[in-house]
């Protein structure tokens, strides 16, 4: 199990153009990998960003400037998640 918290801060005048120089957001993820046998595992992990009154941070990783934001509203959090399976042939 993997758990992590992150305080992502701007602070005044490093603002980017799609974040507000005086927003700041905390990111807590959570995750766990099961052994199901010697070739297979399961795999899982759950994020929650918490947003300032004008952050607009994600939990996913996209730039800025791409064609399918998606960041959440000013102000708003974002919870993502993701599960999966991997065998090694």
């Amino acid at each position: 199990m993997t758990a992590a918290g992150f305080y992502n801060p701007r602070g005044e005048g490093d603002g980017d153009g799609s974040h507000d120089p005086a927003s700041h957001a905390m990111l807590y993820a959570v995750g766990t990998t099961y052994n199901v046998s010697k070739r297979t595992s399961l795999f899982g992990a759950v994020a929650d960003v918490h947003d300032s009154a004008n952050g607009t941070f994600s939990v996913f990783a996209m730039p800025g400037d791409s064609s399918t934001p998606t960041s959440p509203l000013p102000g708003e959090s974002q919870t993502g998640a993701y599960i999966g399976m991997m065998h090694v042939f």
